[in-house]
């Protein structure tokens, strides 16, 4: 990624640029971003990946459809809001879920989410087909 003064940008948009991973200056540089767009990428997110995601605090929608994502651990992120995973090859999802109202992911394996069992969700849009809800 190519260095972009970033700080009052409150959308991204990174869909289509086969994007493999985001580096931990990539993710500094979008610490006030509200909505980061990542579908149709080659992104797989490990778990060492997405802890970094700790600085990206104001995030309120992720969009990561259409990428090689299996395991999708977004604990860290407890403004976000909407969250679009569709279409990957998840088994497992993670998710603070004090914030979320609106996940969309169909169209994975069977996959299990986990969300902590004393958060409340109010939950707008839920879209979840062939996965596995653990609460």
């Amino acid at each position: 990624m190519t260095h972009v003064q970033v700080s009052n940008v409150e959308v991204v948009s990174l869909a289509g640029n086969s994007i493999e991973r985001l580096s931990s200056d990539a993710l500094a540089e979008l610490k006030y971003t509200k909505s980061i767009d990542l579908r149709l990428n080659e992104l797989t997110l490990p778990t060492t990946d997405t802890l970094k995601f700790v600085v990206l605090e104001r995030l309120t929608h992720l969009d990561v459809r259409d990428n090689h994502i299996s395991e999708l651990d977004l604990h860290v992120l407890r403004s976000l809001e909407c969250l679009n995973c569709e279409r990957n090859s998840m088994v497992s999802l993670r998710l603070n879920g004090t914030s979320l109202r609106c996940l969309s992911a169909a169209e994975n394996r069977e996959c299990s989410t986990f969300l902590p069992f004393f958060c409340y969700i109010d939950i707008l849009f839920f879209l979840i087909c062939r996965v596995l809800f653990i609460g």
